[in-house]
């Protein structure tokens, strides 16, 4: 006999997001496919707009926010459509947060944030029933603010995502807010800090079976012990997630990549570490953070040498590199990050005797940094000559 449609389709529904869990997004992907191809021969919208919801969250996952982005787009599109249906504002939020998220891979931070903050009016009055989407968009909220560089909001609403979702019983959403409270730790240049809350996080994580979010708190580990200079255990632990997820199986991969190239360049290994930036460029999913941050990657390298590198074919020397980064840090916004790139550009700058602009860029550093109450000269301890 035919399985009713519409418990077939819940049944995909189900088990996308199993996959998820599982950290298998390509599956998901592939489920979240033929769940909507099964949704619009049954003309059903309802699960048009469920599957849409998870191919948003699949690709964002493996990487592709553009495909994540386009996808939450028309989840809202069928969502605000809809007339008759209770959970309407719950959809809604829902959608906007996974659009947010997309869109702070894409670099477009300040629209973002004003997805966060319609999100909020939506959710504000929502009860422990709801409590994953109100969550999310308390994180959405922390995340972009941390990435523009206003740490103090970032951590008021990380810290309510936290309060709520314990309240509601939802471990991994703590979980999750545990991890992002240590990740504006490892902003703020604080290794130590960070790396409690990531120990809070990847037992959580552990406990509840979240593969997904093991991954994210295992890749964060790596970079804060590059921060605090155990630069042997990090190349170790980061070289065994790159080992068994491959160069594509999550969105954090690159960033994965770059704390693996700062390992290296701690311990010396310089060669190396060109080529492991090298590989980290030709990525599929590199973000605008992410390229910003490897051209800065880029200019330590090439400064610690000493001459031109080859990147992609073409010679860049250490200055030309750390310009390219600052001009995309400035161009989305994110201050935490461009103050870092004006430090290790001043420091290069320092190097080769040029003592006036090498002021100049540290006079910048240091107002962003002041401001923004970043100890940043503490996150680049392998910048040595």
């Amino acid at each position: 006999d035919r399985i009713p449609s519409e418990i077939y389709l819940n049944w995909k529904y189900i088990l996308g997001k199993v996959y998820f869990d599982k950290a298998e997004f390509l599956k998901s992907i592939e489920t979240f496919t033929e769940m909507l191809s099964t949704a619009k021969s049954a003309g059903s919208k309802l699960y048009q707009a469920y599957a849409h919801w998870g191919l948003s969250y699949g690709y964002f996952e493996s990487g592709n926010t553009q495909k994540s982005f386009e996808n939450a787009e028309r989840f809202v599109e069928l969502v605000e459509a809809f007339s008759d249906i209770a959970e309407k504002q719950y959809l809604l939020a829902s959608g906007l947060y996974r659009q947010g998220r997309a869109l702070v891979g894409l670099g477009r931070l300040e629209k973002a944030l004003d997805l966060g903050r319609r999100c909020l009016a939506i959710t504000e009055n929502f009860e422990n029933e709801y409590s994953t989407a109100k969550a999310n968009n308390y994180h959405l909220l922390a995340l972009t603010n941390a990435m523009i560089g206003n740490l103090d909001e970032s951590s008021y609403f990380e810290k309510q995502q936290i309060e709520f979702s314990r309240e509601a019983g939802d471990k991994k959403t703590v979980g999750n807010g545990l991890n992002s409270l240590g990740f504006q730790a490892f902003m703020q240049g604080n290794g130590e800090k960070a790396m409690e809350y990531y120990a809070e996080a990847i037992e959580i994580a552990r406990e509840i079976g979240n593969k997904n979010g093991e991954i994210l708190v295992m890749s964060n580990i790596g970079g804060a012990k590059v921060l605090l200079g155990d630069f042997e255990s990090a190349e170790s632990e980061l070289k065994n997630i790159i080992e068994e997820f491959g160069d594509t199986g999550h969105f954090i991969i690159p960033e994965t990549y770059r704390f693996l190239t700062e390992s290296l360049i701690g311990q010396k290994k310089i060669k190396e570490a060109l080529e492991t930036a090298e590989k980290t460029r030709i990525l599929p999913t590199l973000s605008l953070e992410d390229k910003a941050d490897l051209w800065r990657i880029f200019g330590v390298i090439s400064s610690l040498l000493g001459e031109e590198i080859s990147i992609g074919g073409k010679q860049f020397d250490a200055s030309e590199c750390f310009q390219r980064s600052l001009k995309i840090f400035e161009e989305i916004g994110m201050e935490a990050f461009y103050a870092q790139a004006l430090s290790n550009f001043a420091q290069h700058e320092a190097a080769v005797g040029n003592v006036n602009r090498a002021e100049e860029l540290s006079k910048k550093e240091k107002e962003i940094s002041n401001r923004l109450n970043l100890n940043t000269k503490a996150k680049s301890k392998y910048f040595k000559y």
